[in-house]
């Protein structure tokens, strides 16, 4: 389970991301917290064993029946195969 997504408030970024990375992410995240919208955004992300990999970060809200968000649903998915793939195609 990752960290609570007020976490992200303090400026602090996913957990273990290279710090250029960090606040277009948090600036997006909090857009998101402030507006209830869904959020997606990418990033890179150290594994346990060291390595960086770029992670497609989705989160959505959970409304209560007023509309209020309760808390908030994410998935974070492996996309650096990916990002190798594009930017194989741009040194083309």
């Amino acid at each position: 389970m990752g960290p609570p997504s007020t976490d992200f408030l303090t400026g602090a970024g996913p957990p273990q991301s290279i710090p250029e990375d960090v606040e277009g992410f948090v600036d997006k995240w909090r857009a998101a917290l402030a507006s209830g919208e869904p959020f997606v955004g990418e990033s890179r992300v150290r594994r346990a064993d060291g390595e960086y990999r770029w992670i497609l970060q989705r989160n959505v809200p959970l409304r209560d029946e007023i509309g209020k968000i309760v808390k908030w649903y994410g998935t974070g998915i492996d996309i650096e195969e990916r990002k190798r793939a594009e930017e194989s195609l741009r040194r083309q």
